[in-house]
């Protein structure tokens, strides 16, 4: 049986691997340990850092 990417890149210690495209948004960047895109992974992150600061925001506001 062929090694896949992700099993190459977890035996040479590599996070992240070139993978199959994604079929939200096309990037092939994925994390080694559960096969996510990264830029997905990223800018999902992302929205909920933004949403935890407008949360935060609206309470200080609040509480003036």
């Amino acid at each position: 049986m062929k090694a896949s990417p992700r099993d190459i890149a977890a035996r040479q210690g590599q996070r992240r691997y070139e993978g199959k495209p994604c079929k939200t948004c096309g990037g092939t960047e994925r994390y080694t340990i559960n096969s996510a895109c990264v830029a997905c992974t990223l800018a999902s992150n992302k929205k909920e850092t933004d949403r935890i600061k407008e949360l935060l925001q609206q309470g200080s506001k609040v509480g003036a």
